[in-house]
């Protein structure tokens, strides 16, 4: 016992197979995680890197380059003016005849540049002045007429100021408002008057406003002499150290991406974005990338579980099933596998166990049979045919003594006996043959049990009846319904047999009894010979051994209920052995 213990505590101690192949699943696929992590993590840091920098460059380059287009729709609507000759007339003259509808003819016709979107426009308003000071100015939003009036002195106070100012460009806040101040000259550089174009920074920001994808970006529109008019500011960084167009500067340990202009007007425009963001960009990339590698990573883990059970079930069957024949179970079969080496030692184990199996019957069974044939000799043997044919004169005797019940009683004992004993040669007989045993049975125990057990026996063609059937198929099936369904009742009972084609190769004989009933889950369990199972699963195996497993015996019971069984035939109308 002691040696027995030792070799199972070895046994626990050792590895299995699966915990091996797991193991060795597991570790490479966590080295192909961080491969495959690692490598995406590169590519994708490359070609995001280049990527991004690109885009970053062009949302900064197409934020200047529309700012720049709306400052040259001044430039465009100023030349336009100076050439005109009523605008000509006007800064001689100051005669501000027709001079709005020019005005309004100029804006107009390059207005599309100057508009943001449908109704945000970058100048808001427009006015001109002459050399002796007369001016006239249009506006693109509605103002009352005293609002009007301030804005008007406001601005003939900046002309004169611009005036006293040694400037080709004067630049004043008024809140959200810029006001730029300009000359007019003609062909001959000779000063014709003064233009005021008042920027809204509101619409301004607008267009700056597309960096927010940025999260973090730093603006500013400059004047020449360095004056900020507009913008977040450049974060400390001086417009001097921005010395391309366009580039990459580090500040204060930070490394920056800007783009610089220089527009009309004077004015220069500065876009500076923390290359950090570039960063913060990619990482979705490299989440991405580690995301794949770990979804592999567990693609591999559970494939390694599924195919590791998959390989080591079948040898966990194995093992199980020789414990069983170590326990003397030499009828336990090992199933057929998919895999070759599988299926090998499966058809192998299963000869193996044949043949032991054999080898036990051929000794035991030897003594066995002789021991059968001592008790044979012993036993007082009745001939059955001696036995029928003196059925048969008691038969005819009480037939001529005209008592017609008792001779269909023993007409139909002789009958049973010479379908039961007579015919044991026979594998097959006819279905109606098969059905008349049945009848003589129910007859004998209906008779026996006088107004309790009834029964009735339904055909549904006569073509049926020539169907040939295993021998004493129905007969025991009857038999179980009485004893063990009505007998155990005590009070009336009915027997129902009904034969029908099930389909057209296939019939069913249907045997239904309104008796006790019994659950079937636990019929398996009894292992007396009170078990009505026992003969009808031997019928089962005749039937699947002669026509295949889509033929047998079905069983239906509930307890107090009653039972059906339904056996399933073949439709033939020749032996099949």
């Amino acid at each position: 016992m002691k040696v027995k213990n030792k070799d199972r505590i070895k046994r626990q101690n050792k590895k299995t197979i699966r915990s091996e192949m797991v193991n060795m699943l597991v570790w490479t696929s966590i080295m192909t995680m961080l491969l495959v992590g690692g490598g995406l993590s590169v590519i994708i840091f490359q070609w995001s890197s280049i990527a991004l920098r690109e885009d970053m460059d062009f949302y900064m380059e197409s934020v200047e380059k529309q700012f720049t287009n709306h400052l040259l729709f001044w430039e465009r609507s100023v030349i336009y003016l100076s050439e005109n000759e009523n605008m000509n007339y006007f800064f001689r003259t100051g005669s501000t005849e027709g001079i709005e509808k020019v005005m309004k003819q100029g804006v107009n016709l390059f207005s599309n540049q100057n508009m943001v979107s449908d109704t945000f426009p970058i100048v808001s308003d427009y006015y001109v002045f002459s050399k002796n000071m007369e001016y006239k100015g249009i506006h693109f939003y509605p103002e009352t007429q005293s609002a009007d009036n301030i804005k008007n002195t406001r601005i003939i106070d900046g002309i004169k100021r611009y005036r006293d100012q040694d400037k080709m460009f004067y630049y004043r806040k008024n809140g959200q408002e810029i006001e730029c101040y300009f000359s007019v000259y003609d062909d001959d550089m000779e000063r014709m008057g003064y233009c005021v174009a008042i920027f809204d920074m509101e619409n301004i920001n607008k267009i700056f406003s597309k960096l927010e994808k940025y999260q973090t970006y730093y603006w500013s529109i400059q004047t020449n002499d360095g004056t900020e008019i507009g913008g977040t500011g450049l974060n400390g960084i001086l417009k001097d150290e921005l010395i391309n167009l366009g580039g990459e500067i580090k500040k204060d340990h930070k490394k920056y991406l800007y783009k610089k202009n220089q527009d009309s007007f004077g004015l220069s425009t500065y876009i500076i974005i923390p290359k950090s963001k570039l960063y913060l960009d990619i990482r979705p990339g490299f989440q991405l990338a580690w995301a794949i590698a770990v979804s592999m990573f567990i693609a591999v883990v559970v494939s390694a579980l599924y195919y590791s059970r998959r390989v080591t079930y079948p040898l966990q069957r194995i093992v199980k099933k020789i414990e069983q024949v170590g326990t003397g179970d030499f009828e336990t079969k090992l199933e057929n596998y998919n895999i070759l080496e599988f299926q090998q030692i499966s058809d192998s184990f299963n000869e193996m166990t044949v043949r032991i199996e054999t080898l036990i019957k051929e000794v035991y069974e030897t003594q066995l049979l002789v021991k059968e044939a001592r008790l044979q000799y012993l036993q007082a043997q009745i001939n059955p045919h001696f036995m029928f044919n003196v059925l048969t004169m008691i038969a005819i005797k009480v037939k001529k003594h005209r008592d017609e019940e008792l001779y269909q009683t023993v007409t139909s004992f002789a009958g049973l006996m010479r379908g039961k004993l007579f015919r044991r040669n026979e594998v097959e007989i006819k279905l109606k043959e098969e059905m008349e045993i049945a009848g003589f049975y129910l007859y004998l125990q209906s008779e026996r049990f006088k107004d309790i057990i009834t029964y009735n026996i339904e055909w549904e063609s006569d073509e049926i009846k020539e169907c040939y059937v295993p021998r004493l198929c129905i007969e025991p099936i009857v038999e179980n319904a009485v004893i063990h369904g009505l007998e155990p009742k005590g009070t009336e009972g009915r027997i129902r047999v009904a034969i029908r084609e099930a389909s057209e190769d296939s019939i069913n004989i249907v045997v239904e009894d309104d008796g006790v009933g019994f659950n079937v889950n636990e019929m398996d369990d009894r292992k007396d010979n009170k078990n009505p199972r026992v003969g009808v699963m031997n019928i089962q195996r005749l039937i699947r051994n002669l026509y295949g497993d889509k033929y047998g015996v079905l069983f239906q019971s509930e307890i107090g209920k009653g039972t059906i069984v339904t056996v399933c035939l073949p439709m033939r109308k020749d032996r099949t052995v």
